[in-house]
Parts: structure tokens; sequence; C-alpha cells
């Protein structure tokens, strides 16, 4: 019967066979529009079936390469990716032009992927100026490699106080490398989708500047640091209520010269920060909180399901001190606005608060040095402490993944492992206990 034909598991389809002596199609029962093809032959072919737009009768277009070569895993995210694009009301499956520029390449990445503020600012402000005119498919590798090497941003001028007095252009080797790895996704996703003639990524031979594990190592938080960032939040909070009070929120205060002398942030940017702090999720997370996802019944917080399958659903109890914060927060509740964290315009979600981390973490110099150049700690670095942290409590790897939201052990193994501090203090225990036993034997 045509409702049995679904499959779950790679395990289901390597059991499917065709029926009847006839091609036969069996559905993907956890997403929707992936369907397999299995003919006669016992050749298996992933198909998404969808409706284009402007279009009445449906149309099921092969995923390639057939299974098992493609995974049901990968032919998932695919699939995922093309509804994405339908959603949008673009036909996901519609052949590539035949000089497909980098230009028309990026505007199907972001449609299909919707990457983070930050990516889309790369992808607009870097890499489609330099190779948007050219076909995807031509760009070599010793093109790309000039451009990294070259590769400069715009950085604030600060004075001995901290204050942004400018503006110049300097050799950013580490946003090099985050730039040349977006133009590698990027073109892997072209080759993935058909878009670009398949074939070596020209950027892999690209000698970045930092190692992968440098890159992604994350800022060592130490006990002093925090006692800083403690002490420079609450003084935030009261330049936020004295800038409320004179209706400066938001407003940078210039001198003669045009220079930034000083900024108020508003209270929700700075009650934000604590929020990161004591919950550990993604910035975006906090940020785009509804009022609708805290369950007071159960006392905890609960996030919708994200797109992206490969994560979990993030979910944090509400404890004392979180309790606090939202009761402030309540207290400042826009209404009619659904968002615990307030933007501008009063009506949607707060976007950013990086431009106001920048000047925290400049004046508090937290950076580390690699390879000669500071890399300074990102908002991203405050989830990382509340892992470290749960690491330090003692919780294993399954306890701090199901914390995290985590889609894996491996993510969350990092965490399991002591920081510098603890490893001191239990070192310092270790060696006492020995010079004891030294002393007593003498």
């Amino acid at each position: 019967m045509t409702a049995h034909r679904t499959f779950s598991t790679e395990g289901d389809i390597a059991g499917l066979i065709a029926i009847d002596g006839k091609d036969t199609i069996y559905r993907d029962s956890k997403t929707p529009r992936l369907a397999l093809r299995v003919a006669p032959t016992g050749r298996k072919t992933f198909i998404y079936v969808y409706r284009p737009p402007g279009e009445s009768a449906p149309t099921k277009r092969k995923l390639k390469p057939r299974w098992p070569a493609l995974t049901l895993k990968d032919a998932r995210k695919q699939a995922t990716a093309h509804t994405a694009e339908l959603d949008r009301g673009a036909n996901p499956l519609t052949a590539p032009p035949a000089d497909m520029t980098l230009s028309d390449l990026i505007v199907k990445f972001k449609a299909a992927k919707d990457p983070a503020t930050e990516s889309i600012r790369i992808l607009d402000n870097q890499i489609e100026p330099k190779f948007g005119k050219q076909r995807a498919g031509t760009i070599k590798t010793f093109q790309i490699t000039e451009w990294h090497r070259a590769f400069a941003k715009a950085v604030k001028v600060r004075n001995a106080s901290g204050k942004i007095t400018g503006e110049k252009q300097v050799a950013s080797p580490h946003a090099a490398d985050k730039a040349l790895d977006l133009l590698k996704s990027l073109l892997n996703f072209g080759m993935a989708q058909e878009l670009i003639p398949f074939g070596r990524n020209p950027c892999v031979t690209v000698e970045r500047n930092y190692t992968q594990s440098e890159t992604e190592r994350h800022h060592d938080w130490t006990d002093e640091e925090i006692a800083r960032l403690a002490v420079k939040l609450n003084e935030l909070e009261n330049k936020a209520q004295i800038g409320e009070a004179a209706c400066l929120t938001g407003i940078n205060i210039r001198n003669k010269a045009g220079q930034i002398v000083e900024h108020y942030p508003s209270m929700w940017t700075v009650l934000a920060f604590r929020f990161l702090i004591l919950t550990g999720v993604r910035k975006m997370e906090g940020l785009a909180l509804e009022w609708d996802w805290i369950d007071e019944r159960n006392n905890v917080i609960k996030w919708p399901k994200p797109n992206d399958t490969n994560k979990r659903k993030p979910e944090r109890p509400i404890t004392g001190p979180l309790a606090s914060l939202i009761a402030r927060l309540r207290a400042m509740r826009v209404v009619g606005c659904p968002y615990m964290f307030v933007g501008a315009d009063r009506r949607s979600h707060l976007q950013e608060i990086d431009h106001v981390w920048d000047r925290i973490r400049h004046e508090l110099g937290f950076y580390r040095v690699v390879n000669g150049a500071r890399m300074y700690a990102r908002v991203h670095d405050l989830r990382h402490f509340y892992g470290d942290e749960a690491g330090d409590a003692n919780l294993n790897t399954k306890q701090i993944q199901a914390l995290m939201g985590h889609s894996t052990e491996r993510m969350s193994a990092r965490y399991s492992k002591l920081r510098r501090a603890k490893k001191a203090e239990i070192g310092e225990i270790v060696a006492g206990n020995i010079e004891r036993k030294f002393k007593v034997v003498s």
C-alpha cells in the first residue's frame, strides 16, 4: 500500500525494493519533499518533489550522486536547503545560467544557507567586489592567494583612554582566514548544487595565516578578567540609566573634530550581556528571545527547534540569578513587543551588541597573542566561559552536551577538560601532599 511506502533510516533504504517490477517512490517520513526512487534493477536515487512557483503540477528532480554515495543525512541537508529557497519564492532546482558569475552564486548561497550577519558583510564587502563579475568556475588559486595576502579591513583608532578617534585600513590575517573559509564554502556549495563545474576547490591549496586549531581555540577566561568584566557591566548600567534620563540612549557624543568621545548604551544591551553570561546560549538565541518561550510552570526557557536539524533545541533552567534578571526585564517590557530584548524601534528584537562589546574588550584588554597578532575575545566567547564553568563543575560530556545544546559529544568534549586555573589549584594540592610525605620520610 502507498501509505506504507516510507523510510526514515539508512537501514530502511537498504531493504527497499521495486514493487511489481516498476519504479517505486518511497517518501522520507522525517523530511518534507524528500523521496527515494527504487528502480527494478535495484538502483536507488533520491528525488526532491516540489511545486515550482507559479506552476500547478509537481516536479521531481534527482539529487546527485545516487545512494549510497549520497547518504541520507546529506540528502536531507540538500532537501532542507531547497525548501528554504522555495519558501523565499525561488525555484531551487532551475538550470544554472550558462555563465554563472560569483555574484549569481552568492545570491543562491544566501537564499539556501541564510548566513549570519557577519558572513553577509564579508560576502558583500570583500568577496563580491573582488570576484563578483568573474565566472565562478574560472576563479584560480593564484587570484585567491593574492587577495588573501593583501586582505585588509577597517579598524577603529582609539586614544589612550579607549575612546574611538577615527578609522584606518590595516592588514588583518584573522579576518583574511575567515573570508577565505567563507569563499571555500561558497564554491563547495556551488559544486554540490551543480551550479558550477565540479572539481578541485581553488581555495584548498591557499595557505592560511593561522591553523584551524588556532582560530577555533576559544578565549581562556581568567577569574581576574571576569571580575573586571563584572565591574564594567555595573559601570555600563549606570551609564545606560544616565543616557535614558537625558534621552541620549544609543547616541554618540562627539567632540569638535567629530570624534566619538562618549556613547550611552541601552539598558537592554547591557542586560543582554548578563543574560548570555548566565545562560551560555548563542548570541542571536538570546537577542531574539520571546516572552512566550518562558515556561513558568516548569521553570525553564524553551527555544523553538532551529531550522538547522543538526542543532539541538536549546533549553535553560531558570536559576535564581536568571530569575532576578528576568524580573528586571519584565519590569522594562514594552507593550505590544513580543521580545525580551527590545530594539531601537520598540517593535523588533535587539539586533546587535557587538559595537558595545568591541569597546569593552579593547578597554579591558581581553585578547590573546597568536603568532604575534592579538586575537580579541568575541561575544561568542561568553558561551565558552559558560561551558568552561560547566566543565569545572565536574559535569560529564553527556551532561554538558544536554546543557549547551550541542549536536555531538565531540563539541562538548572541549569543556570536559579542566581549565588552567583549576589545573593549578589541583596541582598545588598534589604538590602539597607529595611535600608532606617527603617530610615524613626525612
